[in-house]
């Protein structure tokens, strides 16, 4: 870019110390300019870069441009085309006669790049020039064009994924369609194409688009800043509301919200736009934040490694030996209390506030929770019939398995037990018998055994495969 600049600043050195000027010549040119800047003003960048790029070979008297501006006009600043175009305009005076001017540069919009551009270097060079909105508009033309062409019809399409691809993958796409249709080869086609088979793609679908590619830190930020902004603008006063339930949608979920409320209120359709409302509305949805979010996801096997790690890397900062600790009550603690105990520690702790980091430092310090242990862990939320059942289960399905018939057994004394009890019978199976370790295999097991456990009632039909 500085290359570009410096370019442009010696092009006008050169070309005002070409031809000095004086008196009332002076006047006439400061004149011309001021008026050519303002008609200049009202177009648009794109009228801009046909100009610059038409008075360009108007300079070079028509000479073929190799490595010219067209190489860079799309990284230009619309100052910096409008200075390029006052310079030509100063080196060749005849331009700041607005008749000559127009007549040069008029209908250049239209072949801008057939005639120049795609000539230099064809629609490959171009397309990495473009804006994502455009380059999508585009395949999904090129897309259109191709059914259309060879007669296909085909539910799904480009529009499914394309919000996945990277500007390059988009790029390429049209490329290699552009290489089979020429109807495809410049924008003028693709343009005309687009408006045929009615591809229409402006700011707000491509700013939804965009979202596909945001963390989900960012999206939650955006959707709560939306959420703020309809309420001020709708002038609504409400408790609650996503914050209470946004970390358990999914991504996509979210986006959705997000969508619905661009759609409503077009001026959000801009990153800079959620930035500056996010402030105002003071939301402010740090990795942190973000973490604790995502905790609400994990399965109660991955809380429970979390908490103990957590625990594990304060006592190693801080340089802590201790006898017992959490693990020792852990299982008696919901899911939402193990959270915000992870949460606590996260706050104190920056580094835990990544899952690869918990899941590294739960290597270092040696937490194991399995699924065998998390199920142990879930029997001390159970009621006691459901543990009685359990073990009776686990009776059975050990006989089972070994071949073994006794008379009498566990349901013989099991009411005399107490729940520790009868939790470390079920463990001890659960151990040795791996297939144990689910609440839906002991349910269909306890279907298979016909154990059907009435706290307080014999029912020896409901236990009689274990009188067997």
């Amino acid at each position: 870019m500085r290359i570009i600049f410096a370019f442009i600043i010696l092009s006008c050195i050169s070309l005002l110390s070409a031809s000095p000027m004086g008196g009332d010549d002076h006047d006439k040119v400061a004149f011309q300019i001021n008026q050519l800047k303002n008609r200049l003003s009202n177009k648009t960048i794109d009228e801009l870069k046909s100009y610059a790029v038409t008075l360009e070979s108007y300079s070079r008297n028509g000479q073929p441009i190799f490595g010219g501006l067209h190489d860079y006009i799309n990284s230009m600043s619309r100052d910096a085309i409008e200075k390029y175009i006052v310079t030509v305009c100063l080196n060749k005076k005849e331009l700041l006669e607005e008749t000559k001017f127009n007549s040069i540069v008029k209908g250049t919009q239209a072949v801008f790049l057939e005639t120049t551009v795609l000539q230099m270097g064809g629609l490959h060079d171009y397309l990495y020039r473009q804006p994502r909105s455009t380059l999508i508009r585009w395949a999904l033309t090129a897309e259109a064009h191709e059914r259309n062409t060879q007669g296909l019809h085909i539910l799904g399409g480009l529009h499914d994924y394309i919000h996945t691809l990277s500007d390059a993958d988009i790029a390429k796409y049209i490329d290699e369609k552009a290489k089979k249709f020429n109807d495809l080869n410049s924008n003028v086609k693709l343009d005309a194409l687009a408006e045929k088979y009615s591809i229409n793609y402006d700011e707000t679908s491509n700013f939804i688009n965009l979202l596909y590619r945001k963390p989900r830190s960012t999206l939650i930020n955006y959707a709560l800043t939306a959420e703020a902004h309809e309420r001020k603008v709708k002038g609504l006063t409400l408790k609650g509301g996503l914050k209470d339930y946004i970390h358990s949608l999914s991504d996509t979920e979210i986006i959705t919200k997000i969508s619905d409320r661009v759609k409503l209120f077009n001026e959000l359709a801009s990153d800079k736009k959620f930035e500056e409302l996010a402030k105002e509305y003071q939301i402010n949805y740090d990795e942190t934040t973000n973490f604790t979010f995502l905790l609400y996801r994990k399965d109660r096997a991955t809380l429970i490694k979390y908490a103990l790690t957590a625990e594990a890397h304060e006592r190693k900062v801080k340089g802590l030996q201790l006898m017992g600790g959490l693990h020792d009550y852990i299982h008696t603690q919901s899911d939402e209390q193990i959270i915000n105990y992870i949460t606590e520690k996260v706050k104190l702790f920056n580094e835990l506030a990544v899952s690869k980091n918990m899941d590294e430092f739960s290597v270092k310090y040696e937490i194991n929770y399995d699924e065998t242990t998390n199920f142990t862990n879930l029997l001390y939320r159970k009621s006691r019939s459901d543990l009685i059942k359990y073990a009776l289960t686990a009776e059975a399905h050990e006989r089972k398995i070994k071949g073994i018939q006794l008379l009498g057994g566990l349901h013989d004394y099991i009411e005399k037990l107490s729940d520790e009890q009868i939790i470390n019978y079920i463990t001890e199976k659960a151990k040795i018998y791996k297939e144990l370790a689910s609440d839906k295999k002991f349910e269909e097991l306890a279907n298979t055994y016909s154990i059907n456990y009435v706290p307080h009632q014999k029912n020896e039909e409901s236990l009689k495969f274990l009188q067997q």
